[in-house]
């Protein structure tokens, strides 16, 4: 299994990976911009559930508490 989230050369730019399903947490996101390569990711907001994936990115322009990710 392969977890976590490393820094790279290029200043700010972090990746993560995880080849195994994750429990649900909160998480607070700075702002960023959250690409997925495979799989997909579910956030949980206000009632709301807004998924990413290859095909639809995040964008966090401030600090956003996200009771379920």
């Amino acid at each position: 299994m392969y977890r976590g989230a490393y820094d790279t050369a290029v200043p700010g730019l972090r990746l993560a990976r995880s080849s195994k399903l994750s429990e649900i947490s909160a998480v607070v996101y700075e702002p960023s911009l959250c690409v997925i390569a495979q799989g997909a990711k579910e956030i949980h907001l206000a009632g709301e559930v807004y998924r990413y994936d290859p095909a639809r990115s995040l964008v966090v322009s401030v600090d956003l508490l996200c009771p379920h990710a």
